[in-house]
């Protein structure tokens, strides 16, 4: 009975593999609901990115649905005679990409979106190895026009891509090639991964070698990181020298290694896991290697999160570290001055000044991890069984399963052009993609599109004379470079402005070994020192009677306590008898016995809680029979006002809770009580 509103957008619905279902706002909504119900709106206008890229999606995405779904229709094929049922998978994928268009907004500039296709070798993934080659002079272009790096971002399909860049980036930062001054920091979606620096991937070899000396990969990896952090060599060179280094020995861990590094590794086999990497640090002077220093404070800090939450041996901080902190990031903050990437699920929702797509190229139907398909048979006998598991495959399109397979391919289509949309539409200003050249004559026939890049030239080079307002894209190719450009790369310019927070670089790991920072400390519990005898000090004195009063709770107790006392190192044997001398005092006073009564309930130091959330503790409380006797020891030689108001304090709250109250001050040392 009240207006409901429904926000969504169906083809950015990457989320299938979760249970989403953009059907459910495509179609099922409209079954559900009256039409006289329903008010659908959509925004056409697009106030996030430019020009150029806008047009470049109404045309792409209009056109590849089309494509698309003509290749769906042709898969179909003579089905639909056998299963009429079929036919409304005829239209779904134009359905879902109805209202493509969008508007560009008064305020946009004209942008700039160039996409290269990179012709294959005999090695299939050889694109993506050019791809990768191709980024580093990319991004110095990208900054050498004005763009900030946080304002960068990579996306990709899958995690290990992402690595791959990760990787690619930090050897060739590390490289001659690398451009002196240029940052060339990435921030994963998570932050910068531990793995990515040089530092640690040596301190893991060398944790790997003493558990496993004979380890030959890790030993390439120590002296490979050892030789262009340690000795400052090239890369190139230190790749041909890891492998020409003397063998080690029985004194000798490592050729490369001083004398003194040769020497700590063999003595210290019994340091504890943590003091172990802080020693690593300082003998082998790694905070000087390079300029990750924040590296190592997250990998000390991640060291000693595990020391204090599981067994802290070498073994199994390793086994550990492959299994799960080899995924350990480092927290950055939001104007982190870094390259940002994240895969294209991970990125849904945000939006960046530059995007580039590395690796645009997937799929149109799964060819690896194929789904599995859970069919109602309605054909005896096979309808017996209310639930059939069926592996995805194109020998469904002729089966009793083909509804289903049909229909799981139509989704597949649909979700392969959705992550393509999703990353399409993040970009500002800028977009780069770089994709495989699809082999044989161009534009494709239906039947030989299998990926994106196919369905991206196909859709660049086919006809567009649709009779549309979009643009002609073919007319932004070029055959001889293999480059489809759409205007001009521009500069950026960013308005000045105080910054709230300041960020500090660390420059330096100060190294904290323990044996410079583990101190004995000389002084008891009780603040007396060993040579001193109990009755020297009135503070020793009083804390000791008053924890064996505590924890006498009947007369009986007393040896008990005092032995206690003797066992834990609070007072000497000779000490013990000038404690019964002065219990023997104590017993003798007149009231003492009443609060010793076998038959009364007996609270030592019981914390009383009021509402208020404050807390009393009285030294002693002893209930009979509705009546309370609180008493108060107090062991010094003066008798103050202050003590009786303590107890009053204590007498108006026990009463409060409907006991009678008796209140009693017990000097003990004076041998004097007050009622």
């Amino acid at each position: 009975g009240n207006f409901n509103l429904v926000v969504g957008d169906v083809k950015q619905s990457i989320y299938r593999w979760r249970n989403s279902d953009w059907k459910l706002l495509d179609e099922q909504i409209e079954r559900d609901f009256r039409p006289e119900q329903l008010s659908k709106q959509n925004l056409d206008t697009n106030w996030r990115s430019d020009k150029n890229i806008i047009d470049f999606n109404n045309s792409f995405f209009y056109r590849s649905a089309l494509l698309l779904q003509a290749k769906f229709n042709e898969n179909i094929g003579t089905s639909l005679s056998a299963s009429p049922e079929l036919e409304p998978l005829t239209r779904k994928i134009v359905h879902a990409y109805a209202d493509i268009d969008q508007k560009v907004s008064t305020k946009a500039a004209d942008g700039y979106l160039k996409v290269e296709f990179i012709p294959q070798n005999e090695n299939e993934d050889g694109w993506k190895q050019a791809s990768l080659q191709r980024l580093p002079k990319m991004l110095e272009e990208i900054v050498d026009r004005g763009y900030k790096p946080s304002d960068i971002a990579f996306l990709v399909r899958k995690n290990d891509e992402e690595a791959a860049i990760i990787q690619y980036l930090l050897s060739y930062k590390n490289s001659p090639d690398a451009r002196e001054g240029f940052n060339y920091n990435i921030v994963g979606n998570e932050g910068l991964m531990l793995t990515s620096s040089a530092s640690v991937q040596f301190i893991i070899a060398l944790l790997k070698l003493m558990a496993n000396p004979d380890d030959s990969v890790q030993r390439t990896i120590l002296n490979y990181e050892y030789l262009r952090g340690r000795k400052k060599i090239p890369e190139s060179e230190a790749m041909a020298a890891c492998f020409n280094v003397a063998e080690k020995g029985d004194d000798i861990f490592s050729g490369l290694f001083t004398e003194k590094e040769n020497l700590f590794i063999k003595n210290s086999k019994q340091t504890s896991l943590y003091n172990l990497v802080e020693s690593i640090f300082d003998v082998f002077e790694i905070p000087q290697w390079h300029d990750e220093v924040v590296f190592l404070q997250a990998f000390q800090d991640v060291v000693f999160g595990f020391v204090n939450s599981r067994n802290a041996d070498l073994n199994s901080f390793l086994n550990w570290w492959d299994k799960n902190g080899i995924n350990k990031t480092i927290s950055t903050p939001e104007n982190q001055d870094a390259f940002r990437i994240m895969t294209i699920h991970k990125s849904k929702g945000l939006d960046f000044k530059v995007v580039i797509i590395p690796f645009c190229d997937w799929a149109l139907e799964a060819t690896r991890n194929k789904p599995l398909l859970w069919c109602q048979p309605d054909v005896e006998p096979f309808n017996e069984l209310p639930l059939l598991p069926i592996d995805y495959s194109s020998k469904l399109a002729n089966s009793i399963f083909q509804k289903q397979y049909f229909n799981e391919q139509m989704h597949q289509f649909i979700d392969c052009l959705n992550m393509a949309y999703v990353a399409f539409t993040r970009a500002k200003n800028e977009m780069f993609c770089f994709a495989p050249m699809p082999a044989g004559d161009q534009p494709l026939e239906l039947s030989k599109m299998k990926t994106l890049s196919d369905l991206m030239m196909t859709s660049i080079l086919a006809d567009q004379s649709t009779g549309t307002k979009h643009i002609q894209l073919s007319e932004n190719y070029s055959e001889e470079t293999t480059i489809f450009e759409l205007g001009q790369p521009g500069t950026s310019v960013y308005p000045k402005k105080a910054t709230e927070t300041e960020h500090q670089q660390l420059t330096d790991y100060p190294i904290a070994q323990s044996k410079d920072r583990l101190r004995i400390k000389h002084k008891s519990i009780d603040f007396w020192l060993s040579e001193q005898n109990l009755t020297d000090s009135r503070l020793n004195y009083g804390t000791v009677m008053h924890d064996i009063l505590k924890s006498i709770v009947r007369r009986d107790d007393e040896e008990k306590a005092i032995s206690a006392m003797v066992n834990s190192g609070r007072i000497n044997p000779e000490e013990s008898d000038f404690i019964r001398q002065e219990l023997a005092k104590f017993w003798k006073m007149p009231e003492v016995d009443l609060w010793f009564d076998n038959d009364a309930e007996i609270l030592n130091e019981s914390p009383i809680l009021l509402p208020g959330g404050e807390q009393y503790r009285p030294d002693r409380v002893i209930i009979k029979d509705r009546k309370a006797l609180v008493v108060d020891y107090k062991f010094g030689n003066e008798i103050r006002k202050s003590h009786s108001a303590q107890v009053k304090q204590y007498a108006g709250i026990i009463s409060k809770m409907g006991y009678e109250v008796e209140t009693y001050l017990c000097y003990v040392s004076l041998g004097k009580i007050i009622k």
